[in-house]
């Protein structure tokens, strides 16, 4: 999906007018946080992750040469920044509280088979469940689903293969399902 306003505010910093750059914070700042926030484990670090991931993009914008989406571009700079800032043998995450906005379009579907629970019980079912996933797993349900990347986009973000991000993200739903079915019996 094109943004003309993007392409222009992009323009416009790269020659210099700071102004512009309010745009793209505005843009992506959320879908950064919630990029950031399950890395590095709790509200405050993420912001700190992505305030100098956006000092990073507005530093080195000019170096955006518009061959990937600008979007996969700043989500690689936040995902790095965040590895960056934390152990990567880091294994448990914090709850990831905005994510429950993103995920009322995805717990609808019929993959996930929830429709029997109110809208409050299925937002805790999936909060718990996302927290099972390792980070990996968490990582590519956020950009694949809330972040809406594309295999090509997660690859270029990840620096993984696209083969093994495919394979990655079917193993990460499988066993999403498999812990939502778990709860789910649990519940009902």
């Amino acid at each position: 999906m094109d943004d003309p306003q993007l392409d222009a505010c992009i323009e416009e910093v790269k020659k210099g007018q700071v102004s512009s750059f309010s745009y793209v914070i505005h843009k992506y700042q959320k879908l950064a946080l919630n990029i950031a926030l399950p890395i590095v484990k709790n509200q405050e670090d993420a912001e700190e992750v992505v305030q100098d991931a956006f000092i990073k993009i507005y530093r080195f914008i000019h170096q955006y040469n518009g061959e990937s989406r600008f979007s996969s571009w700043l989500y690689k700079i936040v995902y790095n920044t965040a590895l960056t800032k934390v152990s990567l043998n880091t294994k448990q995450w914090m709850r990831n509280h905005e994510i429950k906005e993103e995920l009322t379009r995805w717990e609808q579907s019929e993959e996930l088979n929830l429709g029997l629970l109110d809208q409050r019980v299925k937002s805790q079912v999936l909060e718990r469940a996302l927290d099972q996933l390792p980070e990996s797993d968490k990582l590519l349900i956020t950009l694949y689903y809330f972040g809406d990347k594309s295999i090509p986009e997660i690859s270029e973000i990840t620096d993984w293969k696209k083969s093994t991000c495919k394979v990655k993200l079917m193993r990460a739903r499988n066993k999403l399902k498999e812990i939502l079915n778990h709860q789910k019996d649990e519940i009902l």
